[in-house]
Formats: C-alpha cells, sequence, structure tokens
C-alpha cells in the first residue's frame, strides 16, 4: 500500500517515533525527482507500506539510482 506525504521526513520520523520499522531509511532527494521509504510487513496484514513524496513533475515509481537499494531491502522481509 502507498502513501503519498507532502513532508515525507516528518512523517517518517512521527511514524519511527511511534514504532514504526522501515525496511530501509528514506533515500532519494528532490533533485533526483522524489524520496521515499518501505516499512516491514505489518505482522496483522503481511502488507508493506511506501511513503512517497514526488518533487516537481517527476512522476516515476523508482529512481535509478534508488531502485536498487529498495530491491534489497526486501531481503529483510
Amino acid at each position: 500500500m502507498a502513501f503519498v506525504t507532502e513532508n515525507i521526513e516528518t512523517t517518517y520520523e512521527n511514524l519511527k517515533k511511534d514504532g514504526l520499522d522501515y525496511l530501509v531509511e528514506l533515500i532519494g532527494s528532490p533533485d533526483k525527482g522524489l524520496k521515499q521509504t518501505f516499512t516491514v510487513a505489518s505482522p496483522n496484514t503481511l502488507l508493506v507500506n511506501e511513503y512517497i513524496h514526488r518533487y516537481g513533475d517527476f512522476t516515476g515509481f523508482f529512481t535509478k539510482e534508488n531502485v536498487t537499494l529498495l530491491t534489497k531491502s526486501t531481503e529483510k522481509q
């Protein structure tokens, strides 16, 4: 499940303070077009949540630089 957020750093930090665990730290940047992270799977639903912020006119789902890190992070599941 994916959630779009306008302030991903605040969203990330607040959810982390509430005990949410992530597969990967925030990756990406405004100059790359997006910043995103994925949570560990919920023990109740097995869903992995994605939190994402797109900058400017970026419409993609991944950047060349972060797709490897995101894919590797799924090994932690």
